[in-house]
């Protein structure tokens, strides 16, 4: 083994007496992955986790990498990685524990990761059980690689927050690629839902892996459409936009449904100066309550409302620049 690019590259490396659970990835493994990374290692915050002889780590190092965190249960792979880090400069540390000690421990740190390169023992099927504490611990940042080796064989691992976006085969192993997706939440009544609303859908589709259209329960107002209607409506107005729009309802705070969720955003529409003096109150409450940042977006039209469509459609007005062509029929129903 070697390291093939960067400050230590042609560098030799001890490898650790093989056992069925460690199996040094290969340098053509290794070295395509980090052709795909790019210029991403440099100044990225980098955890090998069942790091073995520490190769991804210091290799990453070797590529200009800020922080690198070995994580290692092994007496035999511990003691590996020292040697192997002589001579080896740079800001590292080793973790000798579980890898779900290790992400606990980094949490309390406040570490949060570029990179995670986990290339745990095939046989133990760990994968689901990796991405979960890397959830649980709140470890990767918004767009952070995750690169799980397994046997090709076997079956990626699933998961609710990291979804998979690539899977690279090299001889008779394979590296599944997750990312967090980036999710964002669009609240209100929507009673009904108008273009306004629609243009900030359109928006957020081009900016986030998924978005929620969020009904929610407002105690102060009287919905003039019943909830399944509602759905109905939003349902027509967004036919055609994707499978990575999901509509539902919510009795309860924008935040507790975002955080039940994964959801990292909220986006919300201004119109005017009484829109926004509103909207920041309501944003810096998310913040600091929930941990979820609110995008405010400047209204397409300042003439759109549900309340106008309503009083549109009571007083017999046109009200097709307000709201789709799909969902007139369903509102005079």
């Amino acid at each position: 083994m070697r390291i093939i690019s960067g400050k230590y590259r042609g560098k030799k490396l001890k490898a650790p007496i093989l056992t069925e659970q460690i199996k040094p990835t290969s340098d053509r493994a290794k070295e395509a992955f980090f052709n795909m990374l790019f210029d991403r290692v440099r100044d990225s915050v980098f955890i090998d986790m069942f790091a073995g002889s520490g190769q991804m780590g210091i290799e990453a190092l070797s590529r200009g990498a800020k922080k690198v965190c070995f994580v290692d249960i092994s007496s035999e792979s511990l003691s590996c990685i020292k040697e192997n880090l002589k001579g080896v400069g740079g800001d590292f540390e080793i973790l000798n524990m579980n890898f779900d000690k290790a992400l606990k421990a980094l949490k309390e740190t406040g570490l949060k990761a570029d990179i995670s390169y986990c290339d745990p023992p095939y046989e133990l099927d760990l994968g689901k059980k990796i991405l979960a504490s890397l959830h649980k611990n709140d470890i990767m940042k918004r767009g952070g690689i995750v690169a799980i080796e397994r046997n090709k064989s076997h079956l990626p691992a699933e998961s609710k927050i990291f979804y998979r976006f690539e899977t690279r085969h090299y001889g008779k192993i394979s590296i599944d690629l997750y990312r967090r997706e980036k999710r964002v939440a669009i609240t209100g009544t929507f009673d009904p839902f108008t273009n306004g609303h629609l243009n900030l859908v359109t928006h957020a589709l081009k900016n986030f892996d998924r978005v929620y259209i969020v009904i929610l329960k407002n105690k102060d107002k009287i919905e003039r459409y019943s909830l399944e209607k509602r759905k109905k409506i939003i349902h027509a107005a967004t036919e055609g936009l994707g499978d990575n729009l999901i509509v539902e309802s919510y009795d309860g705070l924008a935040i507790d449904y975002c955080n039940e969720n994964d959801i990292q955003y909220i986006l919300r529409g201004i119109r005017n100066s009484k829109d926004f003096e509103y909207e920041k109150q309501m944003a810096d409450f998310n913040l600091e309550n929930g941990r979820v940042t609110t995008i405010l977006m400047p209204a397409k039209s300042a003439d759109i409302s549900s309340t106008r469509v309503r009083e549109g459609l009571d007083s017999q007005k046109d009200v097709s620049h307000m709201i789709s062509k799909n969902v007139i029929g369903i509102l005079k129903e």
